[in-house]
């Protein structure tokens, strides 16, 4: 039989723990250095992935917007083009302050001053600036004839519209004429210069 010898037991403990002590630093090498960089590496590569399938989702409903749009867009180009509305030039401004005076005239307004304004950019219509000139009107008359007047405004001229609308009078016997103040935006095909 074998004597137990302490010194000896000792030198084997001492073995067996540097033995551990060098397989657990050998473990945290391994791991700090090629485990850990691999799972950062997974984890990034799965986070790409999420993004990546994010930013195709968004593309994918950003083409389903577009081709939307683009339908829309050419289904408003065909109605335009069926619209009996055409909108004219501004060089036919003399033409519009003509029949405007008319209107009024058949309605029964004394008109006293017909003034275009400047031009300015107006909506867009079928991706195309429009432009739009204000024309002031005053004068007087019966409320009765300027609501005529804006009516037959509106049915002669469908490229117009009213922006400003003002009517006073003052209390007389006989009754006076009320003033008036319109102001009538005429929509045109081409764009105000810049």
């Amino acid at each position: 039989m074998s004597q137990y010898d302490p010194h000896t037991a000792t030198s084997h403990w001492q073995v067996h723990a540097c033995g551990l002590a060098a397989v657990i630093a050998l473990s945290a090498v391994a791991y700090l250095f090629g485990f850990a960089p691999m799972l950062e590496g997974r984890h990034q590569a799965a986070a790409a992935r999420r993004d990546l399938d994010d930013r195709r989702q968004k593309a994918t409903q950003l083409v389903s917007q577009r081709r939307s749009l683009a339908a829309e867009l050419d289904d408003l180009g065909h109605k335009q083009a069926d619209s009996p509305l055409r909108l004219e030039p501004q060089t036919q401004i003399n033409r519009r302050l003509a029949g405007l005076t008319d209107l009024a005239a058949a309605a029964g307004l004394d008109l006293r001053g017909i003034q275009p304004g400047k031009p300015a950019p107006g909506p867009k219509a079928g991706g195309v600036t429009i432009g739009v000139v204000p024309i002031d009107l005053t004068g007087t008359g019966s409320f009765r004839a300027c609501a005529a007047f804006l009516h037959n405004v509106r049915q002669s001229f469908p490229d117009s519209g009213v922006s400003d609308f003002q009517l006073s009078s003052t209390p007389a016997d006989p009754p006076a004429p009320a003033a008036f103040h319109f102001t009538i935006l005429w929509y045109t095909s081409d764009p105000a210069p810049r």
